[in-house]
């Protein structure tokens, strides 16, 4: 199947990225077209995929697009690219965040098959997550074909729309978290002496093992906590520190933020 991208920053080029990786992507049915030339240029010699000048030639050649552009720009491109992507009967995959379905269909102004994706940047590296749902439009065999797509550079899943500002805060915006935790645990053993360079790769290999063990032993993370955590020892020390310190509600409200701004977002 070829495939195409309309913007190539960062979330598309994880995806392209990914996509080639896992062989998902042929990069000679690939095609791309980003508005910054210099990157649009990157993009194509570094995964050697088909450039393209216009939005509109990257619709004529692919069965499914990849909308990758800003949320303030679909307003502009999206009136615009409808009647095209109608004409040739092409899917068009929006990962904008907030943007819903109903928005979606409101700009194209056409019965145009869309889905709709809220990803990650661990695409790249073939861990991601992602959330999809689809409009009236969209065949079951579409569907699936995304699926199958996100599938291939992490995993999927066909959620309710209503809940894709959580699923943004807890798989889109959630990296960040990560790395920031990644960072704090790091400076900690900066003020204790190590290097900051081995002492992000100690923290970071910590978290990656540890999220990890949740997914393969099935465990609730609380059984997962209490194990380690010898009596009288220093990981229930640095636990109790934390709980008093506000860690689980100041996290629990990063989420709840993160959700109510991408909620707004489409309005």
């Amino acid at each position: 199947m070829n495939y195409g991208f309309i913007g190539c920053g960062a979330m598309s080029g994880a995806i392209l990225q990914g996509g080639i990786d896992s062989g998902f992507f042929n990069p000679s049915q690939t095609y791309v077209y980003e508005k910054n030339g210099a990157l649009a240029k990157e993009r194509a010699d570094k995964f050697n995929v088909r450039l393209c000048k216009s939005e509109t030639e990257v619709i004529d050649q692919s069965e499914s697009v990849i909308i990758g552009v800003k949320p303030i720009d679909l307003p502009n491109l999206l009136p615009y690219l409808g009647p095209y992507l109608a004409m040739h009967k092409t899917l068009a995959i929006s990962i904008a965040g907030g943007i819903t379905l109903e928005k979606l269909n409101s700009l194209l102004g056409m019965e145009v098959a869309t889905v709709r994706v809220m990803p990650n940047l661990n695409c790249g590296i073939l861990q991601g997550a992602a959330a999809i749902c689809a409009n009236e439009f969209t065949t079951p065999s579409q569907k699936q074909e995304v699926l199958n797509l996100f599938n291939s550079i992490g995993m999927a899943i066909e959620l309710e729309e209503k809940l894709f500002s959580p699923f943004t805060a807890i798989a889109g915006c959630a990296p960040a978290f990560v790395y920031l935790f990644a960072d704090s645990l790091a400076r900690g053993a900066v003020k204790l002496g190590m290097s900051k360079k081995q002492a992000l790769q100690v923290a970071s290999a910590a978290i990656a093992g540890s999220a990890n063990n949740i997914l393969v032993s099935k465990e609730h993370p609380w059984e997962l906590i209490d194990r380690v955590c010898s009596p009288g020892g220093s990981t229930i020390e640095g636990v109790t520190h934390l709980l008093d310190n506000g860690f689980e509600s100041a996290v629990i409200g990063a989420v709840v933020a993160s959700a109510m701004k991408d909620k707004g977002m489409g309005k």
